[in-house]
């Protein structure tokens, strides 16, 4: 009976050796907080009160309002978007704006 009982605790032994061997198991994630959300304004709310609005869809630098025209240096009008787009190079083409807007009266 000796030799039984010390084969058990040899195997009990070697149970709890293996079993505090293993990788401890990683805690549970936290869930991530909700997306804060932000109320935006109706967009022809927006475009009533833009000072300027520009589509470049023209080839020209008139904005939609009539007031703020924008310089463009180097820009082509090429097929795509809505109506169409400006083309810019990357090198030399780039818009100016007006310094002073002319406010909406």
């Amino acid at each position: 009976m000796g030799k039984r009982l010390l084969k058990v605790i040899l195997l009990i032994v070697a149970i709890l050796f293996v079993a505090s061997c293993q990788a401890p198991t990683a805690p549970a994630p936290t869930p991530a907080p909700p997306p804060v959300v932000y109320p935006i304004a109706p967009l022809d709310a927006l475009l009533e009160r833009a000072e300027a609005i520009w589509h470049f869809d023209q080839g020209t630098g008139g904005d939609e309002k009539g007031r703020n025209t924008a310089i463009l240096h180097d820009t082509q009008l090429v097929a795509g978007g809505y109506e169409g787009a400006l083309q810019f190079n990357g090198m030399t083409s780039w818009l100016e704006t007006p310094l002073n807007f002319k406010e909406t009266p």
